[in-house]
């Protein structure tokens, strides 16, 4: 079995599939170079990145190579599509990749992070021999934000879609060394909270605090005379901020209201378990999570 790899999560994942004795093939010119391999017959799996930079498409009868990635990337989903995956990396997945970037080349932590939105950056921060890049690449990043208006959060589901959401900046800092962005959302129809199964109203609005790395967000619900109507906690992987804010759902979530907590959709989660979107160790660190914020 031979697999070809392009894109921007490549030097990684030659190295991983390298040592996980796979072969590979049909290299770019740069890569051919780099780990003097210069084989160019015909794969049997293709790999490249997804257009949004977020994953990878693995093209193929992939089944074992499947496999050992759901070993190592493990808060990462994997969605199949007949004879081909996506694969959306979590960011403890982007960590590990990072480490096996590092085998082959100098790699700043967060390079598969960064590398989507601020490739440029990456590339200039490896070549400086400089104390603290990533902090001062989150510097950069905060003041980027504070130029803008509303910032986007991407709400990837475990199928392998998004929902977009634009929400109103607040605030944006760094605390203890995390970047932390406070958002307000007005809400502009009516009907029910989904989850919550209150009422929802013109003038009520959304406060959202993020903090990168955390597994969960929530979601304040006020009315218009600025009474707290619920709490909605999202659980996720470790929320990424970038030009935008990230993270993959995972489906399961908790509810605040009256100061009663309850979960919801824990058979979705489930359904996705089974299906294999994900992985076994992701699926008892989100039933963790929620046990915590039960506590």
């Amino acid at each position: 079995m031979k697999i070809s790899v392009r894109g921007i999560y490549s030097t990684a994942l030659i190295k991983f599939f390298l040592e996980k004795n796979f072969e590979v093939t049909n290299l770019s010119y740069k890569q051919a170079l780099r780990f003097n391999i210069f084989d160019r017959s015909t794969p049997d799996i293709i790999i490249h990145h997804t257009l949004d930079r977020t994953g990878i498409k693995v093209i193929g009868n992939a089944e074992e190579v499947i496999k050992a990635m759901k070993e190592t990337f493990w808060d990462s989903i994997f969605v199949k599509k007949e004879n081909f995956y996506y694969i959306f990396f979590g960011k403890e997945s982007k960590k590990i990749l990072d480490e096996y970037r590092s085998k082959v080349l100098k790699t700043i932590e967060g390079h598969h992070l960064y590398r989507k939105d601020f490739s440029d950056i990456v590339d200039f921060a490896e070549i400086l021999d400089c104390e603290n890049i990533t902090l001062k690449i989150k510097e950069y990043i905060v003041e980027k934000i504070k130029e803008m208006k509303a910032i986007k959060r991407y709400h990837r589901k475990p199928d392998g879609t998004y929902l977009k959401y634009y929400e109103i900046i607040q605030d944006v800092k760094i605390v203890n060394g995390k970047i932390y962005v406070k958002t307000f959302r007005p809400i502009k129809s009516e009907g029910v909270y989904d989850g919550l199964n209150i009422p929802r109203e013109v003038g009520d609005y959304a406060i959202t605090e993020y903090i990168e790395d955390n597994w969960f967000f929530i979601i304040k619900y006020y009315n218009k005379d600025h009474q707290l109507k619920g709490e909605y906690i999202n659980i996720n992987t470790p929320i990424e901020i970038t030009k935008s804010i990230y993270y993959l759902d995972l489906a399961i979530d908790v509810i605040n209201v009256n100061n009663e907590k309850k979960v919801v959709d824990e058979d979705e989660l489930n359904t996705y378990y089974n299906l294999g979107n994900i992985g076994e160790k992701l699926y008892k660190k989100v039933l963790e999570i929620k046990d915590e914020l039960l506590r």
